[in-house]
């Protein structure tokens, strides 16, 4: 049996270099140049979605809650949960 190359997951996860981080009823995205950038509520509504074309990026949520942040970059898919006060 051959399983192919194996990749090193560090060494992937260290080229998104993506960080993510709430603030008040932002989330604020740092390195987020030629990111896709999708933010869920807990329902798993779509209530962001786009390409980012400028490094960092600020996006305000009106509503309090957990938010699950999915970014694409350099091929590498990352989540994270936020939280909104």
């Amino acid at each position: 049996m051959h399983f192919g190359k194996t990749t090193d997951i560090e060494n992937n996860v260290a080229s998104h270099d993506v960080k993510i981080y709430s603030n008040g009823d932002n989330v604020n995205i740092l390195n987020a140049e030629n990111c896709e950038i999708e933010i869920f509520d807990v329902l798993g509504r779509t209530v962001f979605t786009e390409k980012m074309r400028s490094n960092n990026q600020t996006i305000s949520l009106q509503q309090t809650g957990i938010y699950i942040v999915k970014t694409i970059k350099n091929n590498i898919l990352i989540t994270e949960k936020v939280f909104i006060q």
